[in-house]
Parts: C-alpha cells; structure tokens; sequence
C-alpha cells in the first residue's frame, strides 16, 4: 500500500526503484515485542515503522500473479553499520 497507489486498483504502485530501511531487532526486543524487524517506508500508507511480516504481505503482496514479467521483482540489499 503505497501513498501515490490509486485507490481504486488497491493503491499498487510499479516503481522503477524504492529505498525502504530493515531494522533488525536485538534477539531479547525481538521476543519481548514479538517482531523480528521493523520496516521503515517513508511512502507508504502502513504505519510507521511496520512489522516486516504485515509490510511484506500488504505492500511487496508475495502471491500477486497479476504484474507483467517485465514488472517482476529485484532487490539489492545494502548492509549499513
């Protein structure tokens, strides 16, 4: 669910690239929370910071069939420190 997403076709949104940042909790925040990682999407319509579980199904959407191979997925994956 992405903020310039329409409405009407359940805010889908093809980006040509997309910066999200992947907070991967300590192992005792992570069990007391019961969240692995937060997802920080300055574009999106889910809170903020996310659940990496919810932002992984209501805005990547794993089991959409419908986009265009030419629409496929990529990811590169940065470490910061």
């Amino acid at each position: 669910q992405q903020l310039l997403g329409d409405k009407n076709k359940d805010f889908v949104t093809i980006w040509d690239y997309h910066v999200i940042l992947i907070h991967m909790l300590p192992p005792d925040i992570s069990r007391e929370q019961n969240v692995s990682s937060l997802i920080y999407d300055l574009d999106s319509c889910l809170p903020f910071p996310v659940d990496a579980k919810i932002y992984v199904q209501r805005a990547l959407r794993p089991n959409t069939d419908s986009l265009s191979s030419e629409f496929q997925r990529k990811f590169r994956v940065c470490e910061a420190r």
